[in-house]
């Protein structure tokens, strides 16, 4: 990637305590349906900027290497968990059916429930969608 001109890449490691899930679960816990193990998670997010947009199609599908790569050797290390933060979430993921069936089918129902016309999913453009 050192041919992009501007290339800079960041991780950015955020910690998910058991101690913070433990205190959303005893305030009524919440619907992502995120299980954190007692050693906690790491939420991993990935930021590439890069000085032109006729190398974005080259940065994207690098990006999309590491994030496999990660996810493959989280898997193999025993360490993956498949929920994706909502405000993280790249344009290809589905960050609401990572929250688990119950909690997806939950949302979808309020949603139909309260925006029976579906104005938030067909005339708001932009973000994610149920």
């Amino acid at each position: 990637m050192a041919h992009i001109a501007g290339i800079s890449w960041a991780l950015t490691f955020e910690p998910i305590t058991a101690s913070l899930a433990a205190a959303s679960k005893a305030r009524g816990g919440n619907i992502l349906g995120v299980a954190v193990p007692p050693e906690g998670l790491l939420l991993t997010l990935g930021s590439f900027t890069f000085n032109s947009g006729a190398d974005y199609a080259t940065v994207e599908c690098a990006a999309k290497k590491l994030l496999s790569d990660i996810r493959t050797r989280a898997k193999k290390n025993g360490v993956y968990e498949s929920w994706i933060d909502l405000s993280h979430a790249f344009r290809t993921q589905n960050p609401f059916k990572s929250y688990g069936d119950t909690n997806y089918d939950f949302l979808k129902a309020t949603a139909k429930k309260y925006d029976p016309a579906g104005v938030f999913q067909i005339l708001k453009p932009g973000g994610f969608k149920l």
